[in-house]
C-alpha cells in the first residue's frame, strides 16, 4: 500500500466476542479501522460514523458458548505451568453439552496433552502449558482452535511471559548418621521446567588457600546417580538425592549443582545444604520396630492402594502400592514371597546366568 493513494476498505465480520450479553449489544457498536506501516505505526483511521450500525450477533440455535475461566495467565519462561488454561461453557451454571477438543496454534506455547478434551456433562476442561526459555519476556497472544458439534470458537488469550527464575526447593540442611546414611533429600520444583534441568550433589571443598584446602565434607560419600545429576522434566519433577557418612566423618556442607537446557530461568532456593552428623549406634543391630499403617480411602482404588502410617522416631510416612502389572496378584503371606524368591534364584542359578 502508498502511502499517498487512496483506499476502500470492507469490514467483512468481527471478531466474535467473549459473553452472549455483549453479543446482543453488538448492533450498538461500530468499527474503526486503522491504516499504517509495519516500520512506522498507524497513518490514517476510519470514521466511526462512517460505518453501519453492527446486526445483533446472538448465537446460532443449539451452539454452547465457550470461555476461558480466566482473563489471561501468567509463567515465566523455560517452565511448564500445570492446568494453565481451563475452557468452561461461556453460561454460568452450564455443563458442556457435548465432547469437543481445543489446543493452541501458536508455535510459542507447547501444551500437555497435545490436545484438551471436554466431556459431556463437565463444566471444566484443563491442560498444561509451557513455553520455552527462548521466548520474549512480553505479552503473546495464543490462539486456538476449537473442535466438536455446535461448540463455539475460543477468543485469544493474553498471556504474560516473564523473565522470573523458577525455584528448585532443595533442602538447605541434612542430617546423617556416622557410619550410616542421610535422610531422604526430597527435591521439588514450583513449576516443571520446558525442556530439562539437572541438580547434582557435590562435595563442599573451599580452595580460598590453594596449599591448604578445607574439606567440609569429609567423610561424606555421595550417592553415584545424586552426584552425576537427577534430571528433572515432563513427567519428572520430583527426586530424592542421599549420601553416606563414614563412622569418622565431621563433614559440616554439601553444595547443589544446576545445570540443564532451562537452568538460566531457574534458581536453588540453596547453595548448600548444611550436614549435622548424629553419633553411630551403639549396638551395630538395628532395632526392631512396628509401623502401623491404614488405608487411605480417599486415594485408594480397585487397582491402587495408599496406606498412611508413622515411623518411630521419624514421624508421619506414606506407602503406596500397586500391581507390576494388571494380571500380578499379591501374595497372601511373606511366606510366599520367600519361596517365590527362592524359586527365582534356583532357575537363575540352572539357566547359568552371571549374577
Amino acid at each position: 500500500m502508498a502511502e499517498t493513494k487512496s483506499y476502500r476498505l470492507s469490514v467483512k465480520s468481527v471478531p466474535t466476542v467473549s459473553d452472549k450479553f455483549t453479543a446482543d449489544k453488538l448492533n450498538l457498536m461500530n468499527v474503526v479501522v486503522s491504516v499504517g506501516l509495519v516500520a512506522s505505526g498507524g497513518t490514517g483511521f476510519s470514521q466511526a460514523q462512517g460505518f453501519p450500525a453492527l446486526a445483533a450477533a446472538s448465537l446460532p440455535a443449539g451452539t454452547q458458548l465457550l470461555d476461558f475461566t480466566g482473563e489471561y495467565i501468567t509463567m515465566n519462561r523455560g517452565t511448564y505451568q500445570e492446568d494453565a488454561v481451563c475452557v468452561k461453557p461461556g453460561v454460568a451454571g452450564e455443563s458442556f453439552q457435548g465432547d469437543f477438543t481445543f489446543k493452541t496454534n501458536t508455535a510459542a506455547f507447547k501444551q500437555v496433552p497435545a490436545e484438551g478434551t471436554g466431556r459431556m456433562g463437565d463444566q471444566e476442561a484443563c491442560v498444561s502449558l509451557g513455553t520455552a526459555s527462548s521466548t520474549a519476556a512480553t505479552m503473546h497472544f495464543s490462539y486456538w482452535s476449537t473442535t466438536g458439534k455446535g461448540m463455539s470458537p475460543l477468543a485469544a488469550l493474553p498471556i504474560f511471559v516473564g523473565r522470573d527464575k523458577t525455584t528448585a526447593n532443595v533442602p538447605a540442611a541434612v542430617t546423617c548418621q556416622a557410619g550410616g546414611f542421610s535422610f531422604p533429600m526430597v527435591v521439588t520444583l514450583d513449576a516443571t521446567p520446558f525442556t530439562d534441568i539437572t541438580i547434582a550433589l557435590k562435595e563442599d571443598v573451599d580452595n580460598t588457600d590453594a596449599a591448604n584446602p578445607i574439606d567440609n565434607s569429609y567423610g561424606v560419600t555421595i550417592d553415584a546417580a545424586s552426584k552425576a545429576g537427577l534430571q528433572f522434566a515432563v513427567g519428572s519433577d520430583e527426586q530424592v538425592f542421599g549420601f553416606e557418612c563414614s563412622a569418622t566423618a565431621n563433614a559440616t556442607s554439601l553444595k547443589y549443582e544446576l545445570t540443564g537446557t532451562d537452568a538460566a530461568n531457574f534458581q536453588l532456593a540453596s547453595a548448600t545444604a548444611t550436614i549435622t552428623v548424629k553419633p553411630a549406634l551403639e549396638d551395630t543391630a538395628q532395632p526392631d520396630q512396628t509401623v502401623t499403617v491404614a488405608m487411605v480411602a480417599d486415594s485408594s482404588t480397585a487397582g491402587s492402594v495408599t496406606v498412611e502410617g508413622a515411623c518411630p522416631g521419624m514421624g508421619a510416612s506414606m506407602m503406596f502400592w500397586q500391581p507390576a502389572s494388571k494380571d500380578a496378584k499379591a501374595a497372601a503371606s511373606w511366606a510366599d514371597v520367600q519361596a517365590m524368591w527362592d524359586e527365582h534364584k534356583a532357575k537363575e542359578a540352572a539357566s547359568n546366568w552371571p549374577s
